[in-house]
């Protein structure tokens, strides 16, 4: 019996989270479409800035509690493949329209997709067992450093190349990596 009356409360949550359910003057409701890269991704967001329908030893849990986040992300990907993921944040902030925190969302997963994906592919830094703290940090600086100045080489003709390919001009071209360094 405990354990029924202990799910209780996040079962109600999952419900209050149904499309069925939504009351437009608890919940803001926002949708992008990006096309590109052969790939189609719809990107839909609600967002609950009331909260009374959590029971409060949950709400409790969360020092600051503002809202609910729900993204729900469905991408059509070449060849016919199709993914769909649904995540869930909670956040302090108040009163910031769906919108606004879809924006907030997706910068963040820019950055991390920019530098920290980046130098973790193409620079291994997640597999580093450098164990010298000091030695770790100046490695470390040294992978963004060239990273930066891969990211301000201005790319000639229509498309940039990948990373790794001017790289390999780097190491080849000491005309180009003169021009790299440049940038440091």
């Amino acid at each position: 019996m405990a354990a029924q009356l202990a799910r209780t409360p996040q079962l109600h949550s999952l419900r209050q989270l149904d499309p069925a359910n939504l009351d437009s003057s608890r919940w803001s409701l926002a949708q992008t479409q990006d096309i590109g890269d052969d790939r189609a991704e719809t990107r839909q967001i609600r967002v609950c800035h009331d909260l009374g329908w959590m029971a409060p030893e949950v709400r409790g849990e969360w020092e600051n509690l503002s809202c609910v986040i729900m993204v729900y992300r469905h991408t059509l990907l070449g060849a016919g493949k199709i993914r769909s993921e649904t995540c869930y944040y909670m956040s302090s902030l108040k009163g910031v329209k769906a919108a606004e925190l879809l924006a907030y969302i997706r910068n963040h997963w820019r950055i991390e997709n920019c530098c920290h994906w980046v130098l973790d592919a193409i620079y291994r830094e997640d597999h580093n067992q450098t164990r010298d703290r000091n030695s770790a940090a100046n490695h470390s600086i040294l992978r963004r450093m060239a990273l930066n100045a891969h990211n301000r080489m201005p790319y000639e003709g229509k498309k940039r190349k990948s990373l790794p390919k001017r790289e390999l001009r780097a190491a080849h071209d000491t005309e180009y990596l003169e021009q790299l360094l440049s940038l440091v």
